[in-house]
C-alpha cells in the first residue's frame, strides 16, 4: 500500500493517466446501465407474464411442479436476456447505434410473447402451427397461402 501511494506521488503523470481511464470507464458503464436497465425492466414484466401462464399450462398438463425449477427458469432467462441486452447496448453506445437494445428488447418479447400465446393456447387444448401463421400472412397479404409461394419458390429453383 506504502508503496503504491509513494510510486503515484513520485509519478504525476501515472497518477493524472490513472485517473482519466478510470474516469472513462465510470462514465462508460454509468451510460451503459442507464440505457440497458430502461430495456431491461420491460423483459422483467414479459418474463413473469411467462412464469405465470407456464404455471397454468403445467397445471393443465398435470406435470409436476416444483418451485425451484420454476425459479431457476425464470433466473436463467433474466440472466441470459439481460446479457444479450447489455451487449447489445454495449455495442450501440460504442458504435453510435443507440436503437440495438431496443431491437434485442423486442427479439425478447417475440420470444416471451409467444411462449405465453402457446402457454395461453395449450390451457385450451389448441396449439400454433407455423403453417397456420404462414397462411395468415398470406390472406392478409391478398396470397393464397405462403406456403404456396415457398413451394413455387422452390419449384423455381429445381427448374
Amino acid at each position: 500500500m506504502l508503496k503504491t501511494i509513494t510510486n503515484i506521488v513520485a509519478n504525476p503523470k501515472l497518477l493524472i493517466v490513472k485517473t482519466m481511464i478510470g474516469a472513462t470507464l465510470i462514465h462508460y458503464m454509468e451510460d451503459l446501465l442507464l440505457l440497458a436497465l430502461q430495456y431491461i425492466m420491460p423483459t422483467i414484466l414479459a418474463i413473469i407474464a411467462d412464469l405465470v401462464w407456464g404455471l397454468q399450462a403445467a397445471k393443465c398438463r398435470e406435470e409436476r411442479r416444483t418451485p425451484t425449477k420454476a425459479i431457476r427458469r425464470t433466473v436463467n432467462k433474466f440472466i441470459g436476456y439481460s446479457c444479450w441486452i447489455l451487449f447489445s447496448a454495449s455495442i450501440g453506445i460504442t458504435y453510435n447505434y443507440p436503437k440495438l437494445p431496443a431491437i434485442m428488447m423486442s427479439i425478447v418479447f417475440i420470444l416471451e410473447g409467444s411462449s405465453c400465446i402457446n402457454n395461453i393456447l395449450e390451457k385450451r387444448g389448441k396449439q400454433i402451427s407455423i403453417e397456420g401463421i404462414l397462411s395468415l400472412i398470406g390472406k392478409k397479404t391478398n396470397h393464397e397461402g405462403l406456403e404456396d409461394v415457398i413451394e413455387d419458390i422452390d419449384k423455381k429453383n429445381n427448374q
